[in-house]
Formats: C-alpha cells, structure tokens, sequence
C-alpha cells in the first residue's frame, strides 16, 4: 500500500516538471502581459506624463458665502443617574429593560449577597440578645428600688443596679441596636429603586449575573434637557458666545443639502482649555419631539456659522482653488486644455469662496478634479 502511494506520488511530480518545462516560457509571458496590463490601466497616466484630468466644469455664480464650522458633537443628558452595586452581589430580579419610561420610586433591580444576609441574622440575633439583657436589668433595678422602700435592700445596690441599667441603656444597648439598623439598611441597598423618573438608558447586567461592589448596573436619564457638547480649537474662542446659533445634522450629513435634526445655542463656554480643546455646551431641541431619545449619546455634526458675506457675491466652490507661495489661484478650461489664472479671494466659506479679481463670469474653472491637476494637462468633464 505504502509503495503504490510513493509510486502515485513520483509520478505526479514527474507530470508537473514535464508540463511546466513544455510550457514555461507560455505561462510566465502570460503573466508578464497581465501585470503590465494592471500596471498600465493603474499608473500608464503616470508613464506618458500626460494623463487626461477630468472634474467638473465650473462658472461664476452669485451666492451668499457663509463659513461654518462643523464639528462632530455629542447629546447628553443634563439629569442622569447611574446606580451601582453597594456590595459583592448576585442579579435576582431584573423587571426593566433598556428605553423603558421609570417613575422616582420604581424598582430598578433586586441583588442578592450572602455577606449581607449573614451580617444581618447576626445582627437581628445580638438585638434580640440586647433587648432581653436590658429589660433584665430594668427589671433588676425596679425590683430592687422596691425592695429598698420595704427596708429590705441597701441604698448601695439601688445606686448600683441603676447605674448598670443606664450604662448599658445609654452605651451599649445604642451600638447593638445601631449595628443592627446598618445591617437591615444595606440589606435594603440590594433593592436599586429610580431616585429620578426618566428612561432606562443603559443596562449593564442581566440576571444571575455576579457584581463586584461598585460596578455599574443601570443608568436613568431625563430626556427634558439635552444638550449637545464638543470641543473647539482656542483660535475659535471669540467666535463662540452665549446665544450663538448651532444647527445639527446627521453625522455624516452633507450640511449644504441635508435637511437639519435640531437646533440649539450656545449655553457655555469652558474657561479653561483641556486636553482635547474648550469644551462648549448647546442646548438640544430636536425638529421632532420623540426623536430626543434617538439622539441621546450619538455622535452628530454641529454647526456653527461663523461669519458670512452681507448678500450675494461672485463664489466658486472650494475645490477649485489652489495657493502657492505666489497667493491663491484656478485652472481655467481653454480649449480643452488648462491654464492657470491668479484671483483675489474674499471671504472663504464652508463650500464656497468669494471671487473679487481674476475671473469672468464666461469663465469655465476646473472643479472636483479626479487627479493631481497640472498646468497645460488635457481636462474632459465628467
């Protein structure tokens, strides 16, 4: 058996060293022709020198050039209350979920902690244990004040009953019992109620799940006041002040096109720069009122208009200019081919720019150009 597959296996070999010896010289010309052929379609451009740029063909038009800042923001709650285990615990009951509406006073969640139940019957047995020794020893003093007012016990061992009764009445008998109410209100702690009304945003354990103290369990948020939050370069801080208008977008949104989600202005501007820039807070108030939860800790794009011309003006869009050392320029389309023309620039937009010099309105620009544009390059619109 071993022999026939050695045999099986040398002629197989043999097979592909006579196919590939007859046809090498076919297979590698054949590879050769299709790399060249992915080289050329990628980067022939390149090798000519010459390729052919195409974009869109672009004329003056008068519009009102506005400069926004847009920057990606996040919605946040202004009430939110996140509960946390008060001790090592176990989930025994979970009757919210996430999106649900909770009232102040509503069970959020039951844990369970064998620590807390031990601590507890140990406590409730020394209160039982307490409370007899100090009714015994009211009882010991009572009786021996009457025994005294018979002239059948000594003033001493009044005085000294009674002392033993107060002592423990107002020194030890406290401490048991306060140890005991400790032990019955962190038993209460494993019965999470809402302290707020609101929405159940975040549900972080599931039931049977094990809690370490501390950690995080449920997050109840008041959707009546969202705020959006971001933060901004300090070479923007005096454009931003209290009542500057923001308008909000889908975060990928194109803002020139899309229709806004919210509104807002600013409310507060941070007086100090943190390590990712001033923090500036911006009420909230979504074009629906039910989306408000939809938003409540996505990422949007806000923004902000910084400044625009007073009317309508000469504009290009953006993507047709250029600068060098020499100061802002286009490529105009002559007769197929481009040609670059120095312009005076006025105020720079979001998407446009203003034109002052340098350009006519019979003027054909180069926009949106899908390669790296050059002087005296063919240029075909697309």
């Amino acid at each position: 058996m071993i022999e026939n597959y050695t045999n099986y296996e040398t002629k197989k070999k043999n097979f592909l060293k006579r196919f590939f010896s007859k046809y090498r010289y076919f297979i590698l010309g054949a590879l050769a022709l299709f790399l060249l052929y992915f080289f050329w379609t990628k980067f022939g451009y390149i090798l000519k020198g010459q390729g052919i740029i195409e974009g869109k063909a672009v004329t003056i038009t008068q519009r009102q050039v506005i400069n926004n800042l847009e920057i990606s923001a996040e919605i946040k709650p202004h009430i939110t209350k996140t509960y946390t285990a008060f001790a090592f615990s176990t989930v025994e009951n979970l009757p919210v979920k996430a999106g649900q509406y909770v009232k102040k006073g509503d069970l959020l969640i039951q844990l369970s902690s064998d620590d807390l139940n031990r601590a507890l019957k140990t406590a409730e047995s020394a209160y039982r244990s307490a409370k007899d020794k100090l009714n015994a020893l009211q009882v010991e003093y009572e009786s021996t004040k009457l025994l005294y007012l018979k002239n059948l016990e000594s003033q001493n061992k009044v005085l000294r009953t009674k002392q033993q009764y107060e002592k423990y009445l107002n020194e030890d008998f406290p401490k048991v019992k306060q140890s005991y109410d400790d032990a019955i209100n962190n038993e209460e702690e494993l019965s999470i109620k809402a302290t707020i009304s609101g929405f159940v945003t975040e549900v972080n354990k599931f039931k049977g799940d094990l809690v370490p103290k501390k950690d995080p369990l449920i997050t109840v948020s008041q959707l009546t006041g969202l705020y959006a939050r971001f933060y901004i370069s300090q070479f923007y801080l005096g454009k931003f002040k209290s009542g500057t208008k923001v308008t909000f977008y889908a975060n990928y949104a194109n803002t020139e096109t899309s229709t806004p989600i919210a509104t807002g202005t600013v409310a507060n501007v941070a007086a100090f720069i943190a390590d990712k820039g001033i923090l500036v807070e911006v009420s909230f108030k979504p074009a629906k009122k039910a989306d408000a939860r939809k938003y409540l800790n996505q990422k949007i794009k806000a923004a902000i208009e910084l400044e625009k011309t007073t009317s309508k003006v000469a504009a290009l869009p953006l993507s047709a200019f250029y600068v060098d050392n020499k100061g802002y320029y286009v490529f105009v389309i002559d007769q197929g081919s481009l040609k670059r023309r120095n312009v005076q620039m006025g105020l720079i937009g979001t998407h446009y720019a203003q034109i002052k010099s340098g350009l006519t309105t019979a003027d054909k620009i180069a926009a949106y150009p899908n390669l790296y544009i050059q002087e005296g390059k063919a240029f075909r619109e697309k």
